[in-house]
């Protein structure tokens, strides 16, 4: 991504934005200045940029600085909102099988599909 420590700023906070939308840990400016080829504090300047735009704009998400890096989170006032549409969510029932094979990777873990296949006897 070096090609991009050349381009403006608009185009700087829009790689950080796609960066902070996969990431789904909180992560240091330097490792996202590091992932764009930029300097440290002109990634923690643009974040800022952005924390505040955001802010100003009064937008449905807030970017957050917390447990050492950065995080895009849903803002507070759409809590209820957020809150009833995933609730609403169809959520399928797993069957036996499903539930069995879950409990024998969680107990498990790490563990190869024939450990799982011994461990219930049955193809998984």
């Amino acid at each position: 991504m070096s090609n991009l420590s050349t381009l403006e700023a608009n185009s700087l906070k829009g790689a950080l934005e796609a960066l902070l939308l996969v990431s789904s840990d909180p992560v240091s400016a330097p490792a996202l200045a590091g992932a764009l080829d930029i300097a440290p504090g002109e990634c923690a300047s643009l974040l800022a940029e952005l924390k505040v735009e955001y802010e100003e704009a009064n937008r449905g998400f807030q970017l957050r600085e917390v447990a050492g890096g950065w995080r895009l989170f849903t803002h507070p006032a759409y809590h209820d909102v957020v809150e009833a549409y995933v609730l609403s969510w169809d959520t399928q029932k797993l069957s036996q099988a499903a539930l069995e094979t879950l409990a024998v990777i969680a107990y498990h873990q790490p563990v190869t599909r024939e450990v799982v296949k011994g461990i219930r006897g049955v193809n998984s």
